[in-house]
């Protein structure tokens, strides 16, 4: 019930405030907490997850052995970092740290090659004095 008391300098109603309150139960009473969770069920703990970062792509690696290296085996480094690439975007992660280690390796196979390739050609070339082709 609202308290209507008149003001009597502006002889408008009050209205009281604790009138209009209603008494109700509290939240946790009115759900039943803490007797709202029975004593015989599992207690599941949700943790949250620890960040991850994504794995590297190696893209200018791959690039790099791919035009300045051996090519053959830099062309599948370049593969596998734009597979890694796809994978990220499609959040397959599993997929994407595979194809990531597998762009590394081939870009590094083919810096190793490609440079031993080099060293042999100018050892060859300087020990025959340029008179071999």
């Amino acid at each position: 019930m609202l308290n209507l008391d008149m003001d009597e300098k502006s002889e408008k109603p009050l209205i009281s405030l604790q009138s209009c309150i209603q008494e109700q139960p509290a939240q946790d009473e009115a759900i039943g907490f803490p007797h709202a969770i029975p004593l015989n069920q599992p207690f599941i703990n949700i943790q949250p997850q620890p960040y991850v970062p994504n794995p590297s792509t190696y893209k200018f690696l791959a690039w790099f052995s791919c035009l300045c290296c051996f090519w053959p085996l830099g062309i599948p480094a370049v593969y596998y970092s734009r597979k890694t690439k796809t994978a990220i975007s499609e959040r397959r992660f599993r997929d994407a740290t595979l194809a990531s280690e597998s762009a590394r390796t081939f870009a590094t196979k083919s810096i190793i090659t490609g440079t031993i390739l080099t060293l042999i050609f100018i050892l060859v070339k300087y020990l025959f004095g340029g008179k071999l082709i």
